[in-house]
């Protein structure tokens, strides 16, 4: 979310010391990068537990049970946030089409 929050055309800058963490031509392909690979273990850790739920839901303790419960809110949790970035990428594309015209528009490798 950060790196889609910075200004276009400009460097992805740290605060603290300056450095340059992105520049600004390859800021939405790292930003891409780092969605496509969040959204894949997603869905694994989906699946992951998925197998795991009938497992626990009556063959183990009261607790493991609560805190397999609080792993899926978290799982959740990650995929709000994931559905956000992935929305925050799609209007950042939309811009630029924009701006540059469809054809114009670098081609994305997944």
């Amino acid at each position: 979310e950060a790196l889609l929050r910075c200004p276009r055309g400009q460097d992805a800058v740290l605060s603290e010391t300056g450095d340059v963490l992105v520049q600004a031509d390859e800021l939405m392909d790292y930003a891409q990068g780092y969605y496509d690979q969040a959204r894949d273990e997603l869905q694994e850790t989906v699946y992951i537990m998925g197998r795991m739920a009938p497992r626990t839901a009556d063959s183990v303790p009261e607790e493991v049970s609560r805190e397999f419960a609080m792993e899926k809110e978290n799982v959740c949790f990650c995929a709000q946030m994931l559905g956000g970035v992935g929305n925050m990428l799609a209007e950042r594309d939309e811009e630029e089409e924009k701006i540059v015209g469809p054809d114009a528009k670098k081609p994305r490798v997944d």
